[in-house]
């Protein structure tokens, strides 16, 4: 099995309690967070890290009309991951935007330097992202269909949001889901418990931060 951790969104804003957007619990799964990111480095896992990456201009900002106050601000102190897990000689992919047949034109330009890049990279990969989906950013889709993964394994912030759409979006993918189940918080508990039953009919598995430091799933 050839597996990947996916980190959801870390970054300060979400983990820590004066972050502009804390989810309620954040604090309390660091020690799971560290210990699935020190495995996964330990034993030569692949990590991937989705990064929320906002603008003055970005939809999802209640001053432009969406549901959230602004957070994760490009190059803001928030906008970073929480040292505990600070990606380890990133590759960042920025946030695309566009239509397929725009990416299409551009392909021969950008897509294929790009992917071959990620391909080949040593380091941890970092996508980031304007709204909740990792994969509106077209290069997070392509590098796992292109990476060779098989399955994931999924924790991060939060379980309403990021956390449920990267965990469809991989199992859309063909991936095998293992959502860490005390490694993730939800913004509020009964969307939480829904987005949890959806993900669970998409063939998500569910797992414990234990199940995997004993090796499990290798």
């Amino acid at each position: 099995m050839k597996l990947i951790f996916w980190n959801v969104d870390t970054q300060k804003d979400f983990t820590n309690k004066d972050g502009a957007l804390y989810v309620h619990g954040a604090e309390e799964i660091k020690p799971n967070l560290v210990a699935l990111t020190k495995y996964a480095r330990l034993h030569r896992q692949k990590i991937i890290l989705s990064r929320d990456s906002h603008n003055n201009k970005s939809r999802e900002l209640i001053q432009n009309g969406g549901q959230f106050p602004p957070h994760c601000m490009a190059g803001t102190k928030g906008y970073k991951n929480i040292p505990e897990t600070t990606p380890k000689n990133p590759l960042v992919i920025p946030t695309t935007e566009g239509t397929y047949m725009e990416f299409i034109e551009m392909e021969i330009l950008t897509y294929s330097p790009t992917l071959n890049k990620m391909l080949q990279h040593k380091g941890e990969l970092v996508f980031e992202k304007d709204n909740n989906d990792v994969f509106t950013n077209y290069y997070a889709g392509k590098f796992v269909a292109n990476s060779g993964a098989r399955a994931a394994v999924v924790y991060g912030v939060a379980t309403d949001y990021c956390v449920k759409l990267a965990a469809l979006g991989l199992r859309k993918s063909g991936l095998e889901v293992y959502l860490v189940t005390d490694a993730i918080t939800s913004v509020n508990e009964k969307d939480g418990k829904s987005a949890l039953e959806e993900m669970l009919a998409a063939g998500v598995k569910t797992i414990t931060t234990k199940d995997v430091l004993e090796g499990k799933l290798l």
